[in-house]
């Protein structure tokens, strides 16, 4: 196995006590035997992921043997690997389960939440597992031959990259009415989008995107952005990041008429302005050039864009 330095991308050699690449970066291996490869530029929250009360009632739930069947599918479809990643493995139970069925099979799991991977560690000797991000995962190129992502982010270029040719990939989603009694209680309003959509802060890879690293963002984030952040489309016009889009090519300087409208500037017309400024008047401003005109030839004298400035 090639680990990978998530500071530098140099090759890790791992140590018993202390792991280290060539550039001199180190991580020390922790009493429960779990390695912590989360540097401080990766992380979104000073704690990312789930809480130690989370990581603790998710165990008891799940050792009650409610997902038994979802564990039992998985040990029957992944069987043949030879070398299996849980990518969000949380405390463990899949995996481990895993394991029990196909102890020959080597073991790795990850998750962002340090006390879930503290927990699986201390329950599973037998398994390797690391503190963390999916959006950067600290293997070499087809490291796996099997990899499972179970009710947790999908970071496809990533889990493509680690897989060999002809790798196996298992995903399990929630399905609508998941915990449909429990959201009722949390939310004032629930919004339902088909499975085949991708939310449009994932949809979209541009700097900004790159900059926001959304597929890590715990649930406080993501419900910020939700009420905070509006996404201009040429297509759609505008978007709440949680708004299922599907796959399109279409710029706003696209030479494109629309009935009369000579292009999707005149189509849209002041109807992004309307959607994105409120009653503050102050808007900041991360779009591109292209679409920031959009809204700028709209701006009142009480209005205030602030513009950001993104560089490689």
């Amino acid at each position: 196995m090639t680990l990978r330095c998530p500071v530098c991308n140099m090759p890790i050699v791992p140590g018993e006590t202390v792991w280290r690449c060539a550039q001199g970066h180190s991580f020390d291996v922790a009493r429960q035997g779990y390695v912590n490869l989360l540097p401080v530029q990766q992380k979104h929250s000073l704690h990312p992921g789930d809480t130690p009360e989370q990581v603790r009632a998710r165990r008891r739930f799940l050792g009650a043997g409610f997902y038994a069947p979802i564990a039992a599918a998985v040990c029957e479809l992944l069987g043949p690997a030879r070398r299996v990643l849980d990518v969000g493995c949380g405390e463990g139970y899949y995996l481990r389960q895993f394991g029990q069925a196909h102890p020959e099979a080597e073991r790795w799991g990850l998750d962002i939440s340090r006390d879930a991977v503290r927990l699986a560690a201390g329950a599973d000797k037998a398994g390797h597992y690391l503190v963390a991000t999916a959006a950067r995962l600290p293997f070499a190129d087809g490291s796996f031959d099997a990899l499972m992502s179970l009710f947790a982010l999908t970071v496809p270029e990533e889990f493509s990259r680690v897989l060999t040719s002809g790798g196996v990939y298992l995903q399990a989603l929630a399905a609508p009415d998941h915990l449909q009694s429990l959201k009722e209680l949390i939310y004032p309003e629930l919004t339902h989008r088909p499975k085949d959509l991708t939310p449009a802060l994932l949809a979209y890879d541009g700097i900004q995107y790159t900059y926001m690293a959304p597929t890590v963002f715990e649930d406080g984030q993501v419900a910020y952005v939700q009420e905070h952040l509006r996404i201009l489309s040429g297509f759609y016009g505008v978007l709440h990041p949680l708004d299922g889009v599907v796959p399109y090519r279409l710029e706003m300087q696209a030479k494109a008429a629309v009935g009369s409208c000579a292009n999707l500037y005149e189509f849209w017309g002041s109807r992004l302005y309307d959607e994105v400024m409120d009653e503050s008047h102050v808007l900041v401003n991360l779009a591109s050039q292209e679409y920031a005109k959009a809204v700028a030839r709209y701006l009142q004298s009480q209005d205030l864009m602030v513009t950001c400035v993104f560089g490689e």
